[in-house]
């Protein structure tokens, strides 16, 4: 029988909060070794508060924090050296070049091979030929290799990441991705939040949260499987009077605009609605048909259900 990897992550009904706001709420979550989680919800949902947790950051308000068996926050000193952090913003120096700030880092955690270390991420990085520029120079992706390439310096086990590539162009994301990824398959562990759900795509794992707790989570796989056979993709016109109707059905769970129409979330075990209700009341149909779902339907779904929203 095959043996699950270690847990290098475990959150026991975590809550964080800041004076009478609560970010996070009885969070319970485990990450094991060499798995890739993500962590997606709307903007302030508590990514980022957890996060912070998790790397001995900042301490949580109840439950407990578990890094490599650690208590996260009362052994956050010897933890930093197992575990990398890449916050959302360039943290790093704009007046030094891309050398230097690598420098620093390595002296800044006491590496004794610093120099090696940096010129081998250089390589890997692309970055070999960009070393005497100064980090204000670089263009947005760059930069983000070099935040990437300081997070890595001590050869953590751990890589916490907080949207590391918000605002960066498209082929920059896909290089930084396929960089992850060789680490990944080097054994580095990885927790990161995304606004991107193509990038939530290539995890093991995805976490949506809502208002600083867990609505659902699985395999990018198991998530979209949970809603197989109940989404159809519905296109007709006139547009407003095929939304009125669609909302008004039994059986339709959410309704969300998408293209020239509509996606449409059956509730479990509902059957699709007959074409002739929408002819019956003057709509032409020119796609009618089920779809399977995404990670983007999931999300929206579930963020619906979970604020309790009337359909459109």
């Amino acid at each position: 029988m095959k043996r699950s990897s270690p847990a290098v992550v475990v959150l026991q009904e975590v809550t964080i909060r800041y004076g009478t706001v609560t970010a996070v709420s009885s969070v319970s979550l485990s990450v094991s070794a060499g798995e890739v989680v993500a962590l997606i919800g709307p903007d302030g949902a508590g990514k980022t508060s957890l996060l912070r947790a998790t790397a001995g950051l900042q301490p949580v308000s109840a439950g407990k924090v578990e890094v490599f068996g650690l208590e996260a926050w009362k052994h956050r000193r010897e933890l930093h050296h197992q575990l990398g952090y890449l916050p959302q913003h360039f943290a790093l120096y704009d007046d030094l070049s891309v050398a230097e700030n690598l420098a620093f880092i390595g002296h800044l955690m006491g590496l004794q091979h610093w120099q090696e270390r940096r010129s081998l991420l250089l390589q890997r990085l692309g970055l070999a030929n960009f070393q005497d520029r100064r980090a204000q120079a670089l263009s947005g992706g760059m930069k983000r290799k070099l935040a990437l390439a300081a997070s890595l310096m001590h050869d953590p086990r751990l890589l916490i990441l907080d949207e590391p590539t918000t605002g960066v162009d498209p082929i920059s994301r896909r290089d930084f991705w396929r960089l992850l990824g060789e680490f990944v398959a080097e054994g580095l562990t990885l927790m990161v939040a995304t606004p991107y759900l193509d990038e939530a795509q290539r995890a093991s794992r995805v976490v949506l949260f809502h208002r600083g707790e867990v609505l659902a989570q699985g395999s990018p796989r198991e998530l979209t499987q949970a809603l197989k056979g109940r989404l159809l993709a519905v296109e007709g016109e006139p547009r407003a009077e095929l939304a009125a109707v669609l909302a008004d059905l039994p059986g339709v769970a959410d309704v969300q605009p998408f293209g020239l129409g509509f996606h449409v979330t059956l509730a479990e075990k509902a059957p699709p609605p007959e074409p002739q209700v929408f002819q019956n009341r003057g709509i032409r149909l020119h796609r009618f048909e089920e779809i399977p779902p995404t990670l983007e339907d999931v999300f929206l779904f579930e963020l619906s259900r979970a604020a309790g929203e009337p359909k459109p």
